[in-house]
């Protein structure tokens, strides 16, 4: 597998991200992902998998008026934001 910068990630490193993620989270916790076609997105989304995190998957050409919407109505604990 390869990350955005073209570099080899095997999948025990994948791994190890994922439950780094996962260390950070709670059970339960509700998280907005904007998500995109990017490693960092995926190892998120899998981390909050990993530890029972609630996730609300949006896209990452969101709007910020459409964003906040969803930040408003849901009140997550985290937002993963692409920059």
């Amino acid at each position: 597998m390869l990350d955005d910068f073209m570099r080899r990630v095997t999948y025990g490193e994948l791994k190890q991200r994922i439950i780094d993620v996962g260390r950070h989270l709670s059970v339960r916790q509700l998280v907005v992902i904007e998500m995109g076609n990017n490693i960092e997105s995926v190892v998120f989304y899998l981390g909050c998998l990993f530890k029972g995190t609630v996730a609300i998957l949006v896209h990452e050409n969101l709007s910020e008026f459409e964003l906040s919407e969803y930040i408003e109505k849901f009140q997550p604990e985290y937002l993963f934001l692409l920059i």
